[in-house]
């Protein structure tokens, strides 16, 4: 809900771990997404997040609006919504994200260790 006019509004998006690591973050202005102005009344803005590359963890999803300028705050919903990743098919190593990497050859070629469901 929208009080006043505000030009040029810039949205903002954020994940953090509940142990307080920023995770991932986007402003519009990293997408060029901003409005000329938005007006008193109700509204809604979403966010499209194709992959969710998070490792398994618990996080905090938060959100903002500020002037254009960057300057301050309008208002903010900070660790509105919590949320689990929990394990699956992009189980790496460790950090806070899956990239979804593999390893793909080795100079010289050699023969790779043959791994079964009981291993």
């Amino acid at each position: 809900r929208c009080e006043e006019t505000i030009e040029k509004p810039v949205f903002g998006c954020s994940i953090d771990t509940r142990e307080g690591i920023f995770a991932w973050g986007l402003h519009g202005l990293d997408d060029g997404f901003q409005p000329e102005r938005i007006e008193p009344g109700e509204g809604t803005v979403d966010i499209s997040i194709p992959a969710m590359m998070l490792r398994p963890g618990a996080y905090l999803i938060s959100a903002s609006i500020q002037p254009w300028q960057l300057s301050s705050v309008i208002d903010a919903y900070q660790k509105a919504t919590a949320f689990d990743i929990i394990p699956g098919p992009r189980m790496e190593s460790g950090g806070l994200v899956a990239l979804g990497a593999h390893y793909e050859r080795i100079d010289p070629p050699r023969p790779m260790v043959k791994h079964t469901k009981d291993d």
